[in-house]
């Protein structure tokens, strides 16, 4: 049976799960999970360009351009997400300050953005090896490293005019048009996604060099890692 969800331009070239009920037609004993996945292009092939000139592309729920690994057992599925160019078990971002005070650690928020993860992943963080795992908050926003990669690109806008300027000026001067300096195009505003988690920093972290480790298992029974440097001052 297909069901129809009508979404708005806007939500395409994102990583999104939804699970349909009644509301839109759906009336089976289980919601029907409704994968909307991201794409291979990413940003629609946009951002800084790298030492290869390949863009970063990143989309703007602050997931990577990917793939999607589908195996199928009879009537029963999993999904495994795969950034392009990036190893396999590149699941997530973690997105917390490099320096914190030790008084103000329990104030200081990590954010993790879980790629593949859904409302029914559970994420746990702890500090350092030893430390008891503890649950994260699934808190749907905005990825901050996304919004901090526009806030650079914006900052770069009027560098990138006369950049595209100075192409056109150049164009007479060169035999072809390939030899001119190549610059990635401007990235969209960042989106709601849909996959973040949200989680304080202990109270009174000892003071040091630590890990923080972060630990999913998804809906399929899947289960990643993934693990961030802070210093506690």
């Amino acid at each position: 049976m297909i069901v129809p969800i009508r979404y708005p331009c806007q939500r395409t070239h994102i990583q999104r799960d939804d699970f349909v009920g009644p509301d839109h037609g759906w009336h089976g004993d289980d919601p029907h999970h409704h994968h909307n996945h991201a794409t291979t292009s990413g940003s629609w092939w946009k951002g800084a360009l790298d030492e290869v000139g390949i863009p970063h592309t990143t989309m703007r729920d602050g997931a990577p351009n990917g793939y999607g690994i589908f195996t199928f057992s009879g009537n029963q599925y999993s999904i495994r997400f795969k950034a392009a160019r990036r190893p396999a078990d590149y699941q997530m971002n973690i997105f917390a300050p490099w320096e914190v005070a030790s008084t103000e650690s329990g104030n200081t928020d990590v954010i993790v953005n879980i790629f593949g993860g859904t409302k029914r992943s559970t994420v746990e963080i702890r500090l350092g090896e030893d430390a008891a795992w503890k649950p994260m908050t699934h808190t749907p926003q905005q990825d901050p490293y996304y919004k901090a990669l526009k806030a650079r690109d914006d900052a770069n806008h009027f560098e990138r005019k006369l950049h595209t300027a100075l192409r056109e000026a150049m164009k007479s001067e060169l035999k072809e048009e390939s030899e001119l300096p190549q610059r990635g195009r401007v990235i969209n505003g960042p989106a709601k996604s849909t996959h973040i988690w949200q989680a304080k920093l202990p109270v009174d972290a000892p003071k040091g060099t630590h890990v923080i480790y972060v630990r999913t298992t998804d809906m399929f029974g899947q289960t990643f890692t993934g693990r961030r440097i802070i210093r506690v001052q």
